[in-house]
C-alpha cells in the first residue's frame, strides 16, 4: 500500500512538473481537474511552512516543518474530512506529514502557534459541518531534511469529491487507479541555510491536480 502510494506521488510530481513547465497546459493522457467542478470542494486557506526545533529525551535537537491551514464546508451538506498531506522536494525526498512524529513535536508546534481554535491533525479528522462558523483549523508537520533543496511541493488531499481514473503506471498490472482532486502548493527555498529557521520560503504556485 505504501509503495503504491509513493509510486503514485512520484507520478503526480512528474506530471504536475511537466504541466508547469508547459505554462499549465494539460499533460497528455493524464486527467486534469474540471475547470468548473461538478463535485463538492471545501474552502481552503493556509500559511507558509515554518521551521521549529524540538529536543528529544536523549538531548538531540531535531528540526521539523509545520504548515497551518483552515478548511470550511460551504458545499450544501455535511462532509467527512479526512486530510492527506504529502511533501516532496527536488532531491526526490517524499514524505507523508504527521507520520512517526513524536508527541513532543505536536505539543511544541501548538505552543508556538498559540491558537485556541487549533485542532491537532488527529482531532481534525471527522464530520465537517456547514458554514464558516464550523471551519476547522489544523496543521501538518514533517521532519526537515538538511539536503540543499530548492523546491518544496505540498499535496493536500481530502478537499474535494472530484475523482478520475487512469491505467496503472506499470503496464504489466491490469488495473485502474483512482485519482482525486488535490491541492498542490509549490514553494521556493532560495539559498541554503544550515538552520532551517532562517530559510526563506516563497509560494510560487498554487493549483489543483489529479493524483
Amino acid at each position: 500500500m505504501r509503495a503504491a502510494r509513493t509510486a503514485m506521488l512520484a507520478l503526480s510530481l512528474t506530471l504536475a512538473g511537466a504541466a508547469i513547465a508547459q505554462d499549465a497546459e494539460p499533460v497528455s493522457g493524464h486527467p486534469q481537474p474540471q475547470i468548473i467542478s461538478t463535485s463538492w470542494n471545501l474552502d481552503f486557506s493556509f500559511d507558509t511552512p515554518k521551521a521549529i526545533a524540538v529536543t528529544d529525551p536523549a538531548g538531540v535537537t531535531r528540526w521539523y516543518w509545520f504548515m497551518t491551514y483552515k478548511v470550511a464546508n460551504n458545499t450544501g451538506q455535511e462532509r467527512l474530512f479526512v486530510p492527506e498531506v504529502d511533501i516532496a522536494d527536488d532531491n526526490g525526498r517524499i514524505v507523508a506529514a504527521n507520520r512517526s512524529i513524536p508527541p513532543a513535536v505536536y505539543a511544541e508546534v501548538e505552543r508556538v502557534i498559540n491558537n485556541q481554535l487549533l485542532q491537532s491533525p488527529t482531532e481534525s479528522v471527522g464530520r465537517l459541518l456547514q458554514g464558516d462558523d464550523f471551519a476547522r483549523e489544523t496543521y501538518a508537520v514533517w521532519e526537515a531534511s538538511f539536503e540543499d533543496a530548492d523546491l518544496l511541493t505540498v499535496f493536500i488531499g481530502g478537499l474535494s469529491g472530484e475523482t478520475a481514473s487512469i491505467a496503472h503506471p506499470d503496464p504489466e498490472i491490469d488495473e485502474r487507479i483512482q485519482l482525486r482532486r488535490t491541492r498542490m502548493l509549490r514553494f521556493s527555498l532560495p539559498g541554503y541555510f544550515e538552520n532551517p529557521q532562517y530559510q526563506p520560503v516563497e509560494l510560487i504556485d498554487e493549483r489543483d491536480v489529479m493524483r
